[in-house]
């Protein structure tokens, strides 16, 4: 071989390490980025996470402050007719008095029946109000990039019915059960 043929050889040979140099450096570079994007996902999934755990945090507790409400409600409300029996007890007792308190007791009753059942049905509807509040944000993907190509028909598998979020108990939460 003569010595144009080897500084030919050596110039496409320095050619060829150089663009395989500038080829790693480009793939460098883009694995960075890369690892950039993931490190940033990762970071946007551990907030998005630490959301819906204080959402959570806070259904459960809008749950268990319901239950409270309703059950208070319940105990006030008994004892209130312990209470507003021991006066119209005695009172109906007195023959001239009876038809008189037995009216009077009514009108008691009823009043009170509806301000407890006024506060059980506002306390229920605060609740159902707060908790479609409190329902985790829908997952937000990327949109999808347009395929190069048609993609293959993909074969059509009917959906499981979605059930709605909020719904059903979790196991480990009894109170989710209450009300």
């Amino acid at each position: 071989m003569s010595t144009e043929g080897l500084l030919s050889l050596l110039a496409l040979l320095l050619l060829v390490l150089a663009a395989v140099g500038y080829y790693a450096w480009q793939l460098r570079r883009s694995l960075r980025q890369l690892e950039d994007s993931l490190h940033r996902a990762e970071a946007a999934g551990r907030e998005q996470a630490a959301r819906i755990a204080s959402l959570e945090q806070l259904r459960d507790s809008q749950q268990l402050a319901e239950h409270a409400v309703e059950t208070g409600t319940a105990l006030v409300r008994e004892v209130h007719r312990g209470i507003a029996e021991i006066p119209f007890g005695i009172l109906e007792a007195i023959p001239g008095a009876r038809e008189p308190v037995k009216t009077v007791r009514g009108i008691h009753d009823a009043i009170s029946e509806g301000i407890y059942g006024a506060i059980t049905g506002l306390n229920k509807a605060v609740g159902r109000e707060l908790r479609k509040g409190l329902q985790p944000p829908p997952p937000t993907t990327p949109a999808p990039e347009p395929p190069s190509e048609p993609a293959p028909p993909a074969a059509e598998t009917p959906e499981p019915p979605a059930e709605k979020p909020g719904e059903g108990p979790l196991p480990d939460k009894p109170w989710k059960t209450w009300g």
